[in-house]
């Protein structure tokens, strides 16, 4: 899948979320509401996770790119030394320089088509580092509501048994004000 494409994705994920807060169910157990808040946990903590690991891998690929222009310039020396090193055809003759020279030429081949991977990588790292720095956003804008849900059932689970299922006071009163 293109850079783009996984841009695209994870832009229309991250315009998607729903920025209006869960509502809470009404009547929850306190063991539902302890259960619920486990879940909630463990996915609020995964997602931190992943949002901490986007955004390494953005401070990856940032240092990548930096080191980039260096590695295409050395494997260029490289491979522009081996073509002067080459040895002459006189000497390719002999089994041994042949073997020379097929050796010469294949490095020099292999380094040009590392200069060739390093342009490529250097051309995609901004794709790359944007999906990246996006998939951080989502992750914590996601790692933010699940701590506002939390923070809700934190509070639900604080609150009466009969204020969290609907019956307390100023409610159903059925006793006749006694």
């Amino acid at each position: 899948m293109t850079s783009l494409v996984c841009l695209k994705r994870c832009a229309s994920s991250f315009n998607n979320l729903n920025n209006a807060p869960r509502k809470l169910p009404v009547g929850m157990s306190a063991d539902a509401l302890n259960q619920e808040i486990l879940q909630t946990s463990s996915q609020l903590l995964d997602k931190s996770r992943e949002a901490q690991q986007q955004q390494e891998r953005n401070r990856e690929i940032t240092d990548s790119l930096a080191q980039l222009p260096q590695q295409q310039t050395d494997a260029r020396r490289r491979a522009s030394a081996i073509e002067h090193r080459q040895p002459s055809p006189k000497n390719a003759s002999t089994p041994l320089g042949q073997a020379q020279q097929i050796s010469a030429q294949a490095e020099a081949a292999r380094l040009k088509a590392l200069v060739d991977e390093l342009e490529l990588a250097q051309l995609s790292a901004s794709n790359r580092q944007a999906l990246a720095r996006q998939r951080a956003e989502l992750s914590q804008k996601q790692a933010g509501q699940l701590d506002a849900w939390l923070q809700s059932l934190r509070n639900q689970l604080q609150q009466p048994a009969s204020a969290r299922s609907g019956t307390g006071a100023g409610k159903h009163r059925d006793d006749g004000g006694k």
